[in-house]
């Protein structure tokens, strides 16, 4: 329920939700659990839409990059 009132807000949003689809666009960075370490992915079009930018360097790292 919160997560359309955050669609043009400068928040970022994270979770760790293993199945992201439509239901989340607001959802800009997911934590994917990898043995004992996390991976993440980006939404770079929600983090755009709300008026947020991730650092280049932080986007290499990501494992996807939608």
């Amino acid at each position: 329920r919160l997560a359309p009132m955050l669609l043009h807000q400068a928040t970022l949003t994270i979770t760790d939700a293993q199945q992201m689809d439509e239901r989340w666009p607001t959802m800009m960075v997911t934590m994917i659990p990898d043995g004992a370490r996390f991976t993440f992915e980006i939404n770079q079009t929600a983090a755009k839409t709300a008026g947020l930018t991730f650092s280049s360097k932080l986007l290499r790292l990501a494992r996807k990059v939608k």
